[in-house]
């Protein structure tokens, strides 16, 4: 069995979807898949090659990673992510598509009438940061609106860099809706708008990127985000180094991008009028606990007020019904567990909080027009 290191700069969740995507491809090819973790330390990769001996290397370059280059790795076929292509030159590229992240953000926040947008970067001076809100601000001029932006272009120490930013929230024309660079530059905005007593999502909503659900869950409000599909991303690096390795790869310098899953909407997004505060916090309920089995009774129970009311109350306020909403998310899952194709069929609509299998292919037929088996074949990664 073949072995290929999978070096990793971060233990942050889109690290374990990328090395799903990595395992799906290395079972095809009978490899072993070796993790190395860097996210404190660089590593000695010449002892790291000496070891295991490697037929090639995926390497994950989100925070730099400069020791993982040509040089060090001898030679070896290896595929870089996240890692500006323009300055670690020839080779081979795996990356999320900052153009369509963009896009979905500046579509998403637009979709609320605000007439402010800003942008809210990292803090290091990342290449990524960059094109997102370059991408971002483009996309946000073409809507006729003008986009404000937080980017001090250097990389800043935590103090200097809380006081930067409360300054330039606190001076935010409002409403206003701001796009920040990852989730964890949303986790920020929404502390420090706290802190200021701004309100999220009426004076500032905040849409993050990366669905990393131990930040995006545990803030209040709960952050919204665009989940970039890391798992796809993962099996294209994989492949691309198959392909490398086979000597079938394309010219050096391919680069393969992967595109966003979807945008997942939370509290810090989800405005709704301050006199429908039930209804708000319903639809909150509805998103965490619809895959448990909740029925339309049940959201009703919580609003408090008689059936016909509160179905009118949160038609009003969300636009949808509460059976609507409920199969908003809860068809959201099943595209996602049947686009895993190892995923069984028979156990999707228990993870889904549907009653039966029955009523899960009937509402998915009237959906889709397609079975789940055929939807799966036209879609599954």
């Amino acid at each position: 069995m073949n072995t290929v290191l999978f070096f990793i700069s971060s233990t942050r969740h889109a690290c374990s979807n990328r090395l799903e995507g990595i395992l799906r491809y290395a079972r095809k090819r009978d490899w072993h898949v070796q993790v190395i973790e860097r996210a404190f330390h660089k590593v000695n990769v010449r002892q790291q090659l000496d070891f295991w001996r490697p037929v090639g290397v995926i390497a994950e370059c989100g925070s730099g990673a400069d020791e993982l280059n040509a040089t060090t790795l001898g030679g070896l076929p290896v595929v870089y992510f996240d890692a500006d292509s323009s300055t670690r030159g020839a080779g081979y590229y795996v990356g999320s598509d900052s153009v369509d992240i963009s896009s979905a953000a500046a579509r998403h926040l637009l979709s609320l009438g605000f007439e402010n947008y800003a942008f809210a970067t990292f803090r290091l001076p990342m290449f990524w940061a960059r094109e997102r809100r370059d991408s971002f601000a483009k996309v946000i001029s073409k809507a006729g609106r003008g986009c404000s932006v937080f980017d001090p272009e250097h990389e800043q120490r935590p103090n200097a860099r809380q006081r930067e930013l409360t300054s330039w929230l606190r001076n935010l024309p409002r409403p206003c809706g701001i796009f920040a660079a990852n989730d964890y530059v949303g986790e920020e905005i929404i502390n420090i708008c706290g802190q200021l007593g701004i309100s999220i999502p009426n004076d500032i909503a905040v849409l993050g990127v990366d669905n990393d659900e131990r930040i995006c869950e545990s803030l209040v409000p709960t952050l919204s985000s665009i989940a970039p599909d890391f798992a796809h991303g993962g099996f294209l690096a994989a492949q691309l180094l198959g392909e490398i390795i086979d000597g079938a790869a394309a010219p050096d310098g391919e680069v393969r991008i992967f595109a966003t899953d979807r945008v997942v909407i939370r509290q810090s997004t989800r405005r709704i009028a301050c006199d429908r505060r039930r209804v708000a916090d319903a639809v909150e309920m509805i998103r965490k606990r619809a895959l448990e089995g909740m029925s339309v009774s049940d959201v009703i129970a919580f609003i408090g007020e008689p059936r016909r009311t509160a179905e009118m109350h949160f038609r009003e306020a969300t636009g949808r019904s509460i059976h609507d909403e409920i199969d908003e998310v809860r068809f959201a899952k099943v595209f996602e567990l049947l686009r895993n194709s190892r995923q069984s069929l028979d156990a999707i609509p228990d993870l889904c909080g549907f009653n039966t299998g029955v009523a899960l292919r009937k509402a998915f037929k009237v959906k889709t027009g397609l079975s789940m088996r055929d939807w799966r074949k036209k879609n599954a990664k």
